[in-house]
């Protein structure tokens, strides 16, 4: 074969094994990049499926137990119950336990639901949804149903409504070491419009702000710090400047309100509750204080009672004060509103006027009138300064025997630096007396038992304030009094001194260098005579005669004091 023949051959079988594997070289090559994209599409999908999943974590309910959600059914049936009651304000509540959807249970997963029955208007309901939507938790509204026996204006209506949550196996453990579905703490101190104190901030968060609601009230705070000087672990809220704080009273209960990210940027007043067959029947109303003092301002408030959810009102003045000006705004909850306000001066005379008030409804030609307003400015009353009463400091308890002196000095303080005077309440032990100027208190009681003596103390200022605080002293009997040296004797070549304590009806038997205490004597016993033994209290040696009590333990005479002894009375050996 020829070159060119042997070249025209080669080409040729190129030609053809290029023609039956090039389809699967290129095959090959893209099939690869085909399955890297989908590969890379399934990890996507799985890791939106981790984040959702750990975003559940914390939505969740209480994990189940065993395959029990019974801790999840009380924990949201408890939070139902509130919610209803103190936000709602439903009446003839009820919230019961209901299905736990068996047939959809899968995976661990155990749906709880609560059947609530009770009476509430429109606007009651709306506020219970709004807040129940707000929580950020995996639930819903499976049913409402809402039942009127009346058309009139805003009815009573029977509420019957099926709220689910979901129980995960996988929930965050911090459900499981309490028993309410959020966290919540105690108020230790009356708020303000800045600040309140709790007793502590368990589960809360730290470094964030948060919403808490106490009651109905719903209050953003902005920092949480332990308050230094309380022993009890106190921490202080601060509020946002924007929260809008009503009086709070101590006791009461805060409770975490965790927002759905949903749900943040949306108010009470983007939602209507419209029924459109109501017959409704308006109402003008002028709210606020009407008397006040010259220098002071008018801040009244004009309302609609008995209109359509959602229909525009506008406020305007009829007869009323020069300067004095009215603002129709929209509240929170939707609801039309005219706010007037006039500021009186200080140096002007005390006076009256009539105010007139009148409501242009959107769909009506006439405005709606109400009763005129009767104003009143007064000349302003001299404030009298309040005494405020002393403070006391405690006085704690005593414990003494009979026969012993207790003293102690009361001690107070005055806010106005007043001249200050003690003195006891009627019911003090006869004997017992209190210097008025220093507080110095003295008693000697004679028997035993436990007696409660008042200390009073009182200021100088007009009307006299007082304080008072109480001590409590129990007296007993001095058991050295009654313990009495019996006999001194020899047993088994060692002397022996016998006590024997009246009280008790018990005998003690001494020996000598042996160490004993009696009431408030505490000694060694030095050496046993036949009629009398030496102990040593502290560094002096006292003797005490047989016949006589510990009480009567007297310094040992001197020779050139006593007769000189006889062999018999002479120390045994």
């Amino acid at each position: 074969m020829k070159n060119s023949e042997k070249i025209l051959v080669g080409g040729l079988v190129l030609v053809i094994v290029g023609w039956t594997m090039g389809a699967r070289l290129i095959g090959l090559v893209t099939g690869s990049g085909a399955q890297f994209a989908a590969r890379k599409q399934s990890l996507m999908r799985d890791l939106a499926t981790l984040r959702k999943l750990n975003r559940w974590k914390d939505q969740s309910l209480a994990a189940p137990e065993s395959g029990s959600a019974h801790r999840a059914e009380e924990q949201y049936r408890n939070w139902i119950w509130t919610l209803a009651e103190e936000v709602g304000g439903f009446k003839e509540l009820n919230v019961a336990p209901g299905s736990r959807g068996g047939g959809r249970r899968g995976r661990g997963m155990v749906p709880v639901q609560v059947q609530l029955t009770g009476l509430a208007s429109f606007g009651d309901v709306q506020r219970f949804l709004f807040r129940f939507y707000q929580a950020d938790l995996l639930h819903k509204v499976v049913s409402l149903r809402m039942k009127s026996k009346s058309q009139n204006n805003d009815p009573q209506l029977e509420v019957t409504l099926v709220a689910e949550g979901l129980s995960l196996p996988f929930a965050s453990d911090t459900m499981d070491k309490r028993d309410t579905l959020f966290p919540q703490t105690r108020l230790v101190s009356d708020s303000d419009e800045e600040s309140v104190d709790v007793a502590n901030a368990f589960g809360f968060p730290v470094k964030e702000a948060f919403r808490v609601r106490v009651g109905d009230q719903y209050l953003d705070v902005e920092s949480s710090e332990k308050v230094t000087d309380d022993k009890d672990s106190a921490v202080r809220w601060t509020f946002a400047p924007d929260s809008t704080v009503s009086s709070i009273d101590a006791d009461a209960i805060a409770e975490l309100v965790p927002v759905a990210e949903s749900m943040k940027t949306v108010v009470p007043r983007d939602y209507k509750l419209v029924n459109p067959f109501a017959l409704y029947e308006a109402n003008l109303i002028v709210s606020g204080r009407k008397s006040i003092e010259v220098g002071q301002a008018f801040a009244l408030k004009a309302r609609v009672d008995g209109v359509r959810p959602g229909i525009r009102t506008t406020f305007e003045f009829g007869k009323h004060p020069e300067g004095m000006t009215i603002k129709t705004v929209q509240n929170e909850d939707g609801q039309y509103e005219g706010l007037i306000d006039w500021q009186t001066e200080a140096d002007q005379e005390s006076g009256s006027a009539s105010l007139e008030v009148f409501a242009k409804i959107e769909g009506r030609s006439s405005r709606l009138t109400g009763s005129p307003a009767s104003l009143r400015w007064n000349a302003k009353r001299v404030v009298v300064a309040r005494n405020e009463r002393p403070r006391m400091g405690s006085l704690g308890s005593f414990s003494v025997v009979a026969g012993s002196p207790v003293e102690f000095t009361a001690s107070a303080t005055d806010p106005e630096d007043g001249t200050l005077a003690f003195a006891l309440a009627s019911g003090a032990p006869r004997g017992a007396s209190i210097d008025a100027s220093s507080g110095k208190f003295r008693w000697v009681p004679q028997s035993p038992g436990e007696f409660r003596v008042t200390v009073e103390v009182s200021d100088s200022g007009t009307p006299r304030a007082k304080d008072s605080q109480s001590v409590t002293i129990k007296v007993a009997l001095d058991s050295a009094q009654f313990t009495v040296l019996t006999a001194s004797v020899v047993r088994d070549g060692q002397p022996q001194a016998w006590l024997f304590d009246r009280l008790k009806n018990q005998r003690l038997v001494l020996t000598p260098k042996t160490r004993f205490r009696y009431g408030d004597v505490e000694a060694e016993v030095v050496s046993i005579g036949e009629r009398a033994v030496v102990f040593r209290v502290g560094k002096n040696d006292l003797e005490l005669a047989l016949g006589d009590s510990i009480q009567k333990l007297k310094a040992i005479a001197t020779e050139a004091e006593t007769p000189e002894k006889s062999a018999a009375e002479k120390p045994a050996a």
